[in-house]
């Protein structure tokens, strides 16, 4: 997802998602609300000068790490560390330290997935996403 220069709220999650990989770029809004019921893990997104990156909604369970600490508590359910999200010229991620979250992620998909360092994101989404570029 390449979400740029917007004031919508952007993101409302009410199930279970497994959101990585993103490039949350000059949003005067908000970038994700985990509503009722929701279950979110969100790592190795890039949250370039974002208002708001979560609204802290306390009606769901989000998990989405920005230290190396909080990464290692992926490791019992995911078999491997979670990847942190970066924060440049941002708000912070309000209430998205439940670990309990990510007990809803057991799938393979989400254990083997290939999370890049957000560091590389947004040069690889420029490059790689948007209007006629298809792979």
């Amino acid at each position: 997802m390449n979400q740029q220069h917007t004031a919508k709220s952007t993101i409302q999650l009410l199930v279970t998602v497994h959101m990585f990989n993103n490039y949350l770029n000059d949003i005067t809004g908000h970038a994700i609300d985990a509503g009722t019921g929701a279950k979110l893990l969100a790592e190795g997104n890039y949250f370039n000068n974002v208002r708001t990156p979560s609204t802290g909604n306390p009606d769901g369970a989000a998990f989405a790490p920005t230290s190396s600490s909080m990464n290692s508590q992926c490791s019992s359910t995911l078999g491997r560390n979670c990847v942190s999200n970066r924060l440049t010229g941002s708000g912070s991620l309000n209430n998205t330290a439940n670990s309990g979250a990510i007990s809803a992620f057991t799938a393979s998909v989400v254990k083997s997935a290939s999370v890049m360092d957000p560091g590389a994101i947004a040069s690889y989404i420029l490059a790689n996403a948007g209007l006629g570029k298809v792979n």
